[in-house]
């Protein structure tokens, strides 16, 4: 089937590739093509780019999976193409993530060798579609007159099914930074508002994405997002809790605690409570984030949490009553307590104890305090004039900001928690 596809395009017949890709993924290089894409548009490459043309990478890599995926390879050379023929099972994937990067018009010397940095970006890109993961993509043209020419320029790396942008050489100075800062700046901001405004901003994903190949280098920027609705019902309580700079992200960072915690929102009572709980702890946390960075005041309300989160006020005070009658002190005095003001006194002794390990877990999922941090605050306050590694840097560096202005939110998450006056 492989060898007969081959033929057909040897020959000069793409129309007919069809009958024998039917499942199988082609690799020129390192760079990865569906059925489709090579009997509709890449066709000519098998005979216009050998693996030389790739960057003299000869070496195909495994497809990194997670283990409830498998992936059948059978290899087939053929006059010098390498075809991977993979059968892909179905698995599940909690995050997806949405990338921007740009691209620079091809040197005028007369070398025909592809960006292997584009190539491996690429690759890991069209590895995880294999996997039925759509990341989304936006290649930013740096220098290009229109899309279109933008487009056939990347027609090699298999990415005609990203999205695209170009800033023409008229419109831009590539000797002043500043200026590239600005023009892109206003494309991805463009972007991810309209498309991708409930991603959280990361530097680093693997604790998350292990099945993603991408490096952590070359992207302007990265937002994680959850790929389902499976944990919409801790979604919908964050939704009614969290400061509006975390509110859109709902949905991602129920599904980081779940994921990252073992939650069962639709278990067992108990589970059921214990998933809601620990979404009433998130929204808390980041609310004192929010109110550290003096963004905003902190508002969290214990009664709304308790009315949001459905949780029992039984289990709340006997929880309280057993395992943190101490916390329960500095909330409750015993004197002209409503039963509203006592149960949301037993929430907030209850809660006391888990910020240190809603830290830790977030701590853990983002791969550091310091990459943590940085994601919350570029949830707060983005800045889309650089690279998100060389922003990260100037952030925790403090050549872009005052240490006054940081040290506060940098100890709540180095720390846990600072105190707050309780509603």
């Amino acid at each position: 089937m492989t060898l007969d596809a081959l033929e057909q395009l040897k020959h000069g017949h793409p129309e007919s590739v069809g009958d024998h890709l039917n499942g199988i993924k082609c690799r020129v290089g390192l760079a990865v093509f569906d059925a489709a894409q090579v009997c509709l548009v890449e066709a000519a490459l098998f005979s216009k780019y050998d693996l030389a043309h790739a960057g003299g990478e000869t070496k195909l890599s495994h497809t990194q999976t997670e283990s409830l995926s498998q992936v059948d390879f059978h290899n087939h050379n053929y006059v010098g193409y390498t075809v991977i023929r993979i059968n892909t099972y179905s698995y599940k994937v909690a995050f997806k993530l949405s990338l921007i990067t740009l691209v620079h018009p091809p040197s005028n010397d007369g070398d025909s060798t592809l960006d292997v940095s584009l190539l491996r970006r690429a690759n890991a890109w069209l590895q995880r579609r294999n996997l039925g993961v759509l990341d989304d993509l936006l290649l930013i043209g740096v220098g290009f007159d229109d899309e279109p020419t933008l487009q056939e320029m990347l027609i090699p790396y298999g990415l005609i099914s990203a999205e695209f942008d170009v800033i023409p050489p008229d419109q831009l100075d590539e000797s002043d930074g500043t200026a590239l800062g600005e023009s892109v700046e206003s494309i991805a901001r463009g972007w991810i508002s309209k498309h991708h405004g409930d991603a959280i901003p990361v530097v680093k994903w693997t604790k998350l994405i292990s099945s993603a190949a991408y490096s952590m280098e070359d992207w302007w920027w990265v937002g994680l997002t959850a790929t389902n609705d499976e944990q919409s019902s801790l979604a919908d309580i964050l939704g009614e809790l969290l400061p509006a700079a975390f509110n859109k992200q709902a949905m991602t960072w129920a599904t980081i605690i779940a994921e990252c915690g073992g939650l069962s929102p639709d278990g067992e009572e108990h589970e059921a409570h214990d998933a809601a709980m620990e979404a009433v702890a998130l929204a808390r946390w980041l609310t004192g984030f929010d109110a550290a960075t003096e963004n905003n005041f902190y508002d969290f309300s214990a009664s709304g949490a308790i009315e949001a989160g459905g949780l029992d006020t039984l289990r709340l005070g006997f929880e309280a009553g057993r395992n943190h009658r101490a916390e329960l002190d500095d909330y409750f005095d015993g004197n002209d307590e409503t039963d509203e003001g006592l149960a949301a006194a037993c929430l907030l002794a209850c809660l006391d104890e888990r910020m240190g390990a809603i830290r830790a877990t977030l701590t853990s999922a983002f791969g550091d305090d310091s990459l943590l941090f940085w994601s919350l605050y570029r949830s707060i306050w983005p800045d889309l004039k650089r690279p998100s590694d060389e922003n990260m840097n100037g952030l925790l560096s403090l050549s872009d900001v005052e240490i006054g202005d940081i040290e506060r939110p940098w100890l709540f998450v180095k720390d846990g928690w600072i105190e707050f006056a309780e509603e």
